[in-house]
């Protein structure tokens, strides 16, 4: 259950890497020259999944906004050591984002999670705990295109973002 709780903060999604070395190179020049604000704006679709012995998958659709606020929606998924079963919970978080020293940094300050399944219940309540003792995650980002990066910390490790809308919220 401690490695779920800043998972559920975080997001990721699988983005789309040229195999043609010129266009890499190209694609990898350009991305020096990414204002990272202007894109992050929008919204993203993110994934993450754990290590085999973690047995976790997280998948999000996130909104920066362009006045630094942060939604968030995301489905955890943590299997159970029972062949059939897993817990799984919605989650919903507001809070705010900004850039600092280079790195992406998300506050959350208002969770609400829900259990997908009766299994799932009992923990609802130790999982919204949970969140509000982690509230902040600080982001390594990498560019993989223009609408695709990853982002990575020591706690939570990498999740991979692929952009859903360009329309600058």
């Amino acid at each position: 259950m401690k490695g779920l709780i800043p998972l559920m903060i975080c997001a990721a999604v699988s983005g789309c890497a040229s195999t043609d070395n010129t266009q890499q190179q190209l694609a990898s020049s350009n991305l020096q020259y990414i204002d990272m604000k202007t894109s992050l704006l929008g919204s993203w679709q993110c994934t993450s999944v754990s290590s085999p012995s973690e047995n976790t998958a997280f998948n999000a659709d996130i909104t920066y906004l362009s006045d630094g606020g942060l939604d968030t929606q995301a489905i955890s998924t943590i299997q159970n050591p029972k062949p059939m079963d897993a817990y799984s919970f919605n989650v919903s978080a507001q809070g705010q984002w900004n850039l600092k020293d280079g790195k992406l940094v998300e506050n959350n300050n208002d969770f609400d999670v829900e259990a997908n399944n009766d299994i799932s219940k009992p923990l609802v309540s130790i999982l919204r705990k949970g969140l509000m003792r982690t509230k902040s995650s600080e982001w390594d980002i990498s560019w993989l295109s223009q609408s695709a990066f990853t982002k990575s910390n020591e706690s939570n490790g990498t999740t991979r973002c692929q952009k859903i809308a360009s329309k600058i919220l």
